[in-house]
């Protein structure tokens, strides 16, 4: 019988350059695959403001192989407040091989401080 996982994991964090911030690592379990839907909010320190929205297939095998991200197709949903296209500020979801989970990269900016928040969701079958 398949065992239905939903989830939720939340963080958050701070950035004041471009070294990049990871939040919200979420391990899977052996022989199982999920949809997951990723929620991305960074304000800078004056205001300005961006949010980015996107999905991925995940998976990892019953031999307890390392998680596999299938399709990350990118920033689905990019939002900024009006006039604020100058948050030159990024996002990508990939695993971390050290530590086999999913992760949500976020690069900042130089000389800027950023708070982030990061939000995933979804669902996971475990075989």
């Amino acid at each position: 019988m398949a065992t239905l996982t939903t989830i939720a994991v939340a963080d958050n964090g701070q950035t004041t350059d471009t070294t990049p911030l990871y939040r919200g690592g979420f391990g899977f379990p052996a022989n199982a695959g999920g949809l997951l839907t990723f929620e991305v909010f960074a304000v800078r320190s004056d205001g300005a403001s961006k949010g980015w929205t996107f999905q991925a297939l995940v998976k990892r095998g019953s031999s307890g192989e390392a998680t596999v991200a299938e399709s990350i197709p990118g920033n689905l949903n990019v939002f900024a407040s009006v006039g604020d296209s100058v948050l030159l500020a990024s996002v990508t979801a990939e695993v971390d091989a050290d530590e086999d989970q999913l992760r949500v990269k976020c690069t900042g900016q130089a000389s800027q401080t950023i708070q982030w928040s990061v939000r995933i969701s979804g669902r996971t079958l475990e075989l």
